[in-house]
């Protein structure tokens, strides 16, 4: 009964080795043979596959680049919702009630004076700008908008109403 069992193979560095590049081995075949079969269709659809390679890649890059765009503008997003409910609750706590007509702008150093908004939330030192409020007859609350300006980033429509 002995005899006719099988002897367990040992697993050793130099037969994974051999298995690696067995593996290496066959896949730089289908590259090769993929290659040949590539290099034998006409060269019109050679010319149009390779364009396709590039449009593809292209968009690849464009999808990278706006999700790396995306990342860089949360932050100031970030901001600008701190700064929209730091000037709510200024408002709210200084019982102030800004109309339609007399919108009021807090500035961002005004919030951080007053313990609204604190530096830490404040990523880019350069940053500038305010909150503005005003209350709406119409839909019952409060509209806030907030509108910043940074060394990189300016929030549009900045400019126009800067005090």
């Amino acid at each position: 009964m002995e005899e006719t069992r099988r002897k367990k193979s040992k697993f050793t560095l130099k037969k994974v080795k051999k298995m690696f590049v067995n593996i290496w081995k066959k896949i730089v075949e289908f590259f090769k043979s993929l290659k040949n079969k590539f290099m034998k269709l006409p060269e019109k659809t050679r010319y149009i596959t390779y364009v396709w390679v590039v449009v593809v890649l292209l968009i690849f890059i464009l999808i990278l680049a706006s999700n790396s765009n995306n990342k860089f503008l949360e932050d100031y997003s970030n901001l600008e919702n701190d700064v929209k409910s730091a000037t709510l609750d200024y408002v709210k706590s200084n019982e102030i009630y800004p109309t339609k007509d007399s919108r009021l702008n807090v500035s961002i150093e005004a919030l951080k004076d007053y313990g609204f908004l604190y530096e830490d939330s404040i990523k880019d030192k350069s940053c500038q700008g305010f909150g503005r409020i005003y209350y709406d007859d119409e839909k019952e609350d409060y509209v806030v908008d907030a509108y910043i300006n940074c060394k990189k980033y300016t929030t549009k429509g900045y400019s126009d109403y800067k005090n």
